[in-house]
């Protein structure tokens, strides 16, 4: 489920900042609120889309690495890697 951003026909954060941008940003927030792996990576890989007001994504990420300290080795990189843009 992860991939839906890559196929999802709007582009987050690209060109002029809209509302339907910080729409999708309030999703992925609360997807990362969600217990389930899967859904928190999904959530992360469109938070590593995110091209204009990255800082808005990294907040969200860093928000969601303090409050889950106990998350996963591999979910941690994941995040610090979408952190930096860098998604697979």
């Amino acid at each position: 489920c992860y991939m839906w951003w890559d196929i999802f026909p709007v582009a987050i954060g690209a060109g002029e900042w809209t509302e339907c941008d910080a729409l999708f940003l309030e999703v992925l927030g609360a997807l990362l609120s969600i217990d389930h792996d899967a859904v928190r990576e999904s959530a992360l890989h469109g938070l590593g889309h995110v091209s204009g007001r990255r800082e808005l994504a990294v907040a969200l990420i860093d928000s969601f690495l303090v409050t889950n300290p106990g998350i996963r080795p591999e979910l941690r990189r994941y995040a610090l890697s979408a952190r930096a843009g860098c998604i697979q």
